[in-house]
Formats: structure tokens, sequence, C-alpha cells
């Protein structure tokens, strides 16, 4: 069956559709998609409410009022950034939602993506860094591909900006420390959204292990290997002086090892930055080994990362894990 389907944006004021994307050939029509009828703000705020009880308190709001910063609305404009965009964003030839709004006080763009299988919504939220930053979102076609270009523009902590005596004596912060922009083209794969890679390649993976550091608050400190033919996983438990107090065993399940090694060679793991990190203390950090075949040699890629937010694959690869170790 073929049928025209379309990405809509729609404009800062919300009273126009243009059409920039057309023609795609799938061989079913997607019923109950609640996305395809979607056409105002009100209408679009209340469906996202409505998607799950963590957005409950989302607030559409207008890019141009959220952002008063001249060097953000430049950058909004280069990008094309509108305030919600229905277009088949996970490349699945159903369409999903990219807006704008405010959740937990905190301006920021949301996918809400549909699932054909089930007739149900996910939603995926990008703000790595919760403190001063800004993040604006846009969409590129490459090769037929929808990505998803996520800016973000860090300003840093309160306490970093500089500060200047003024002539009656008191004190006044200096907004000048903002960082260049950062782009993240993401691309739907693995039922999440990780770093683009139009070339990957693929290095046999004889295992991986993860060790956790302590932090300044509940966090659990763990060190878990994973081999190729495991069918457990054994996560050994320390206390916050690194002496171990217990092992905790999970059940692994047969796909999960590689799963695992196929996310790591497509965000490149053999191009990892030795250390990740953030700008703030007292979170916990977590350090990858990853041993891997190079034609006839075997070889060690390791890397730490502060705060367990160096890229969205990564993200991706600590969540599987946790919920390795959270399994019952």
């Amino acid at each position: 069956m073929t049928f025209f389907t379309t990405c809509v944006v729609c404009n800062k004021k919300m009273k126009n559709k243009t059409t920039i994307l057309l023609i795609l050939t799938i061989s079913q029509f997607a019923f109950g998609n609640r996305i395809d009828s979607l056409s105002g703000d009100k209408e679009v705020e209340k469906f996202v409410k409505e998607v799950n009880k963590v957005l409950s308190s989302f607030e559409f709001d207008d890019i141009n009022k959220a952002y008063h910063d001249s060097t953000v609305l430049i950058r909004a404009k280069q990008l094309n950034v509108e305030n919600f965009i229905i277009c088949d964003l996970t490349n699945d030839r159903y369409q999903d939602l990219l807006v704008y709004g405010k959740l937990h006080g905190k301006f920021q763009p949301i996918v809400i993506a549909f699932e054909p299988k089930t007739g149900k919504y996910r939603y995926f939220l990008f703000r790595r860094n919760p403190f001063r930053s800004l993040y604006l979102a846009s969409i590129q076609t490459v090769d037929s591909t929808n990505i998803l270009m996520i800016s973000e523009y860090f300003i840093g902590r309160y306490n970093d900006i500089p500060v200047m005596e003024m002539p009656d004596g008191t004190i006044k912060r200096l907004e000048d420390n903002r960082s260049d922009w950062k782009d993240f083209k993401l691309i739907y794969k693995f039922d999440n959204f990780i770093e683009y890679n139009p070339n990957p390649d693929f290095y046999p993976i004889e295992s991986v292990t993860f060790k956790t550091s302590g932090c300044y608050g509940p966090c659990e400190i763990f060190k878990v290997k994973l081999n190729q033919f495991d069918t457990i996983a054994y996560f050994k438990i320390s206390d916050h002086k690194g002496k171990e107090i217990k092992t905790i065993n999970k059940k692994l399940e047969w796909y999960e090892f590689q799963e695992i090694s196929n996310i790591l060679n497509y965000i490149d793991f053999t191009n990892f930055e030795p250390y990740y990190t953030m700008n703030w203390t007292d979170d916990q950090s977590i350090s990858t080994e990853i041993v891997y075949q190079d034609e006839e040699k075997i070889k060690s890629k390791r890397t730490s990362d502060y705060a367990k937010l160096g890229t969205y694959g990564l993200m991706l690869i600590y969540k599987k894990i946790y919920e390795i170790r959270g399994r019952k």
C-alpha cells in the first residue's frame, strides 16, 4: 500500500503548517496514532501530559518567549528550530512528535514516539546537564534517514561565573563564560537515540567490565565483568572504602552481551575519550574497559565517565547494565 506522509512544521505563532518531507511507501497503515491529528499548542500540550505521568507538569512554551538570549535565538534560526514538529523521527514510517516546553521548570525539547506494535507512546528527554545549560533540537535528513540534531549550550555553574566589584562596592556576576555550541547528531537505534555513525566498524568484543565509584550520598559501588558466553552477571558490591562485601548474581539473557557489543561498535568505542566529565562535584563515575580483537591482536579500550553522561550512546549502555543489576 502506498500513501503520502509528511513532516509537519508548526511555526512560532502556530498558525501555519509547511510540508517538508513526502511520499513514503509502506506495507501497512498507521491506525490510532493521535500524533497524526495534532494541530495546535493547546492540543499538543494536552497530548504530552497524557503520555506519561512524568510529563504531567509539561507546559507548552514558545521558543522566542523562553529564550531571551540573542545568541540562542540566532542559533535557533540557523537550525530552523520550531515549536513543534510532527515527523517520522524513529524512521519506522510512523509519525512522531518533537516539541518544546517546560518540564520541571526547565525549557527543553522532548520527543514522543509512537509504537505501532502496541499503539502506545514513549518519551525521550535530552538534557544531559541538569544545571545551567540550554538545548535546541532540529531535524536533518541524511540518505533518506531522519537525524535528530541536539545542540547543547553550556553556561556553567553559578559559582563558576566570574565576578566584578562595582564602584558602589557591590559584586556583580558576569555572564561571559558561556561555551560554544556542542552538536549531537542522533539516530534512533537499539530502541533509543544515540550518536549517528554512517560507517560503523565491527570488532569482536570478548569482554566488557564496568566499575562504579562512590559519591556524596547513596549510590551503589559495584564491579561487573560481562563475557561473551556468560549466562550469569556477577556484581561485586563494595563499601565506600572499596572493600568487597558481597556478590550478587543476575541472570544474563543470551542476547544481551551481543546487544551491548553491537551498541559499542556502532558508537565507535575505539575512539572513546579517556575521560568524560561535568563541572560539578560529588557525583558518581563509571569506568568501562572493553577487551576486543583487532585482526590478530587482543586490545583493550578504557574510558572513565564522571556523572555517567559522557555520550548518549554510553548512557544507553549504562541503562542496559542497570537494568541487569535491577533484575529480580
